[in-house]
C-alpha cells in the first residue's frame, strides 16, 4: 500500500514517556487492552503521530476506523499521568464489527482482528484495483 519511502520507522523516532491509561467503561477491557497494545507498536505509533492516514483520508461524512485509531493512539502517547476514555471507538464499535456489543464481555483477539480488518478497508477506500500492486489484489479485493 505504501512505497517503502513512506513507511514509518520500525523503531521509535523519539523516546516517549509512558502514555495515558484507558478507563474501563463497563466491560471494555478487551477494547482497552487492544488499543494499548497497538499504541506501543513503533511503526503504528509513528504512523499515528505523523497523521499519515487522516491527512489523506477518503472517508466523506462517515466513521473511519483508521482515523479513529490514529487519533486514539496519538492521544494515548501524548497524554501522561491520566486515564482517558476511548469514546469515539467505543461509540462506533458496531461499525467495527456487528458481532461486538458494548457492555458485554468480548474477546480482545476477536476485536483486534475486526479492528485490523477495518483499518485495512479504511486505507483501501476509494482506491481502484489498478492502483494496487498485483500482490495485494488477491487479499484486498
Amino acid at each position: 500500500l505504501f512505497p517503502s519511502s513512506q513507511i514509518p520507522s520500525l523503531r521509535w523516532q523519539k523516546v516517549h514517556k509512558i502514555g495515558a491509561g484507558l478507563r474501563n467503561m463497563g466491560n471494555t477491557c478487551y477494547l482497552n487492552a487492544t488499543l494499548q497494545c497497538l499504541s506501543y507498536v513503533p511503526v503504528l505509533g509513528n504512523f499515528a503521530l505523523q497523521k499519515l492516514h487522516s491527512s489523506q483520508c477518503r472517508e466523506v461524512g462517515g466513521f473511519c476506523v483508521l482515523c479513529a485509531v490514529e487519533r486514539q493512539i496519538h492521544r494515548n502517547l501524548s497524554v501522561h499521568g491520566q486515564s482517558i476514555l476511548p469514546r469515539t471507538i467505543l461509540r462506533n464499535v458496531r461499525a467495527i464489527s456487528r458481532n461486538i456489543r458494548t457492555g458485554r464481555q468480548e474477546d480482545a483477539h476477536e476485536f483486534l482482528r475486526y479492528l485490523i480488518d477495518g483499518m485495512h478497508k479504511s486505507e483501501l477506500r476509494g482506491m481502484k484495483e489498478n492502483q494496487l500492486p498485483k500482490s495485494l489484489l488477491r487479499t484486498s479485493f
